[in-house]
């Protein structure tokens, strides 16, 4: 297995749902994760939420659901439907510290990503 992919599946990435979505084709597998790490999303999602547009944040999450749940990405993918679940100017600060986590977690992912390139 790739290096890239044993340190993802190390920190608790589902590398076999990846790869299965990839059709075991590990190179195919690669190049999505090297699109994700490369993709803006979580950036225009911070910055909604930073101009508290929640309904805009949470479009950003409902974009990226099935990309975090194809590439074996749990942790994002459960992090994500947690800020879904979340609503309204009552939850504002837990949306915040829910979208901190998730950014902590996407970094830590992009990181191992991109140590490869």
């Amino acid at each position: 297995m790739n290096a890239v992919l044993s340190r993802l599946k190390d920190i608790g990435c589902n590398v076999e749902q990846g790869l299965e979505v990839c059709c075991g084709n590990e190179d195919r597998y690669l190049k999505s994760l090297n699109r994700f790490a490369e993709s803006r999303y979580l950036d225009e999602q911070e910055k909604a939420y930073r101009s508290k547009n929640i309904e805009r944040c949470k479009a950003f999450a409902r974009e990226m659901s099935a990309e975090y749940f194809n590439l074996g990405l749990d942790a994002l993918y459960y992090l994500n439907a947690a800020l879904l679940e979340l609503s309204g100017a009552k939850q504002f600060e837990e949306l915040g510290e829910v979208l901190s986590c998730l950014r902590e977690r996407y970094n830590q992912y992009v990181n191992i990503i991109r140590s490869a390139v």
